[in-house]
């Protein structure tokens, strides 16, 4: 019973996950590589610190916003999979308890 729940609520945690992990990674190595070109560019005078430093601030922000929507997603998947293995509980338990009432009643 529990490897069924535990295939049911993971298995489709997993292949939402894996797809997103996928693009988080990708995000983030084209911020940093953003941020690595700013700090070349800064080296060799193609930006003013003050045009950098807004720059940096931009691929701060969007740090932030690729966390964020990462916990988002992540929240919804763990919110859906605790769904699943209550229904997948309530539904054993609900069998079990009619199965032994059965004779009862």
């Amino acid at each position: 019973m529990f490897d069924l729940v535990k295939t049911e609520a993971f298995g489709a945690f997993n292949s939402v996950m894996d797809p997103a992990r996928t693009v988080i990674i990708h995000q983030m190595r084209q911020i940093a590589s953003a941020v690595w070109d700013v700090i070349n560019g800064l080296a060799e005078d193609d930006y003013t610190p003050g045009g950098a430093a807004q720059l940096l601030d931009m691929a701060r922000r969007a740090v932030a916003t690729v966390i964020s929507g990462a916990t988002g997603l992540l929240f919804t998947e763990v919110e859906a999979a605790v769904n699943r293995i209550y229904d997948a509980l309530r539904n054993f338990l609900s069998g079990a308890i009619n199965l032994a009432l059965d004779p009862v009643l």
